[in-house]
């Protein structure tokens, strides 16, 4: 249409293949197990790689925290507060900012950050030697081929995007509203593409 070929969009009206809803939920145990999995393997490494600890506590904090992948990628130390951790999320609908409030476990979780390999002028959580951030396609890289051996040691592999599913599904277990940190304005967005509960609980009328 843009060339001037057609007068009309030829796929006006055609009925898109129904996309079924992913299901996969990581189990507490499981992820823990994960990570430990990945620090063995830390200290197997003969030039103890340190991809291996940055791929364990970026988990840790996506699913403590419940954001996005590439937007924990990315937080400057100066989004560490006093009173949490200020995301900015990069949205197709318009960029939000999210502050998750600290934990015992979140503090943990940035403290093992903090304590990864860095130059004294990394401005970034999660940096590599140079003090950049990860790019997303790094990242990504790097994981595929942590879970690929994961799951050469008889486990079941899981997506990074599973983790925020984890953490919304748990959130919703607890009872709590997930839109404030998913940043999801509607309860049906979250409900349709992060709820992952196989049971759904509710209370009896009388």
């Amino acid at each position: 249409m843009r060339k001037g070929l057609a007068d009309k969009n030829p796929c006006y009206g055609v009925r898109r293949n129904p996309e079924k809803a992913r299901r996969r939920y990581v189990e507490d145990a499981e992820f823990y197990a994960f990570l430990k999995f990945a620090e063995q393997k830390y200290e197997q490494s003969q030039r103890k790689h340190d991809g291996y600890l940055m791929l364990c506590v970026t988990a840790e904090i996506a699913y403590l925290t419940g954001q996005r992948r590439e937007d924990v990628l990315v937080v400057p130390l100066r989004n560490v507060r006093s009173d949490g951790i200020l995301f900015e999320q990069k949205k197709s609908d318009g960029d939000m900012r999210v502050l998750v409030e600290w934990t015992d476990a979140l503090r943990t979780a940035v403290d093992k950050a903090r304590a990864l390999p860095r130059p004294v002028t990394g401005l970034y959580l999660i940096c590599n030697r140079r003090g950049q951030p990860y790019t997303d396609k790094g990242f990504k890289a790097m994981w595929i081929r942590l879970q690929v051996q994961w799951k050469n040691a008889s486990n079941e592999r899981f997506w990074f995007h599973d983790l925020r599913a984890k953490a919304i599904t748990d959130m919703k277990e607890q009872g709590r509203d997930a839109k404030e940190v998913s940043g999801h304005r509607t309860d049906a967005m979250v409900n349709r593409v992060y709820d992952r509960r196989r049971v759904r609980r509710g209370r009896a009328v009388k």
